[in-house]
């Protein structure tokens, strides 16, 4: 009767895979079947080995992290996968994290490794784990969303990347009116006073990444 967690390393660093090999065999319930520094790697092991989980980096040579989840879940649709990456701007998470093809959890990489210890298991058996970092974002984009129009957060992007009324309205093919009643309302909902302190709000509401994953075709 099979008892551990069947896992494979996949990270381009082998400093931090032999770093996280070292605590998993010596944790209860964990067995590291396999290492790849890069995605090209890491395909042709999960054809010879039998996996239950790949903790998997973003960033790897050859095949990088988002097409080897992609592949893995067309593949191989009963293997978990764990992201664990430095990365923890929106465009890469919500890429990452989509229903069908995303993986089955998130994590950044300054987390203890108690933590990765957990998210493997909460993975392997829920088939769902998001660090809290990477989940206040996730709802940060949500309540986004309640609060903007997708006109005003449109409108707050551009604004954000240094055009004025004029320039916004020639984007969007509409009148400097309506994006002068467009700012209104934004400074209204955001309650801020001024242009600084409308940039200062997107700061501090880490919308600037929300625009790097709604307006990513645009960038």
């Amino acid at each position: 009767m099979k008892t551990n967690i069947r896992i494979i390393l996949a990270d381009d660093s082998p400093t931090f895979r032999e770093g996280i090999k070292s605590y998993l065999e010596n944790t209860s319930g964990f067995e590291v079947v396999g290492q790849a520094s890069n995605g090209r790697s890491l395909l042709s092991q999960i054809k010879e080995e039998d996996v239950d989980l790949i903790l998997l980096d973003i960033k790897m040579p050859e095949i990088d992290g988002i097409e080897c989840t992609k592949e893995i879940r067309k593949r191989f649709p009963s293997i978990k996968i764990l992201i664990i990456s430095n990365y923890g701007e929106l465009v890469f998470i919500r890429e990452l994290t989509k229903e069908k093809n995303g993986a089955h959890g998130y994590l950044l990489k300054n987390v203890e490794k108690e933590e990765i210890v957990f998210a493997i298991k909460k993975v392997f058996k829920t088939g769902q784990y998001l660090c809290d970092e990477v989940r206040e974002k996730l709802q940060s984009l949500e309540a986004f969303d309640d609060i903007f129009s997708p006109n005003e957060l449109q409108t707050l992007y551009y604004f954000w990347n240094g055009l004025t009324s004029e320039q916004i309205a020639e984007k969007v093919y509409r009148s400097k009116h309506a994006v002068d009643a467009r700012f209104k309302n934004i400074y209204a909902k955001s309650n801020c006073a001024n242009q600084r302190e409308l940039m200062r709000y997107i700061v501090e509401n880490n919308l600037n990444e929300v625009f790097k994953y709604q307006f990513k075709q645009e960038a």
